[in-house]
C-alpha cells in the first residue's frame, strides 16, 4: 500500500515542527517476517516493547521508512506507524481524509 499524503499537507508543512514522535508496532505471525521488520525499526528508532518501537522521524524519514516497510511484502500480519500528537496523546479512530498519511499510516 502506497503511502499518499493529502493537499491538506501543504497548509500544515509551515507549522510542523521538523520532526515528529512516531509508534511504530507489528503483529506478524511469522518469526522471519518479525526478524526482519525488527531488524529494519533498530536504525530508526528504539525499542519499548517487544513489538513497539519509538522514532523520530522527519515527514521525509517517515515516507521512506514506510517504504522499506512496504517493501518487505509482509503476509503474515501488519505494521501499523502513529505520529504521536501533542503531549502523548495518539489519535486513533474517527480518522479524517485529511489525516491519512499523517496521524496514522498503515502499512500491510
Amino acid at each position: 500500500m502506497p503511502v499518499h499524503t493529502s493537499p491538506a499537507d501543504a497548509d500544515i508543512l509551515s507549522v510542523m515542527p521538523a520532526s515528529s514522535c512516531y509508534t511504530v508496532v507489528y503483529d506478524l505471525s511469522d518469526d522471519r517476517e518479525r526478524y526482519r521488520v525488527d531488524k529494519v525499526l533498530k536504525g530508526w528508532g528504539f525499542r519499548v516493547q517487544k513489538s513497539v518501537f519509538e522514532c523520530r522521524l522527519s515527514r521525509r524519514e517517515r515516507i521512506r521508512l514506510a517504504g522499506l516497510l512496504e517493501g518487505l511484502q509482509l503476509k503474515s500480519g501488519t505494521v501499523r506507524i502513529y505520529r504521536v500528537l501533542g503531549e502523548g496523546a495518539i489519535r486513533i479512530g474517527a480518522i479524517t481524509e485529511e489525516d491519512v498519511g499523517r496521524a496514522v499510516v498503515f502499512v500491510f
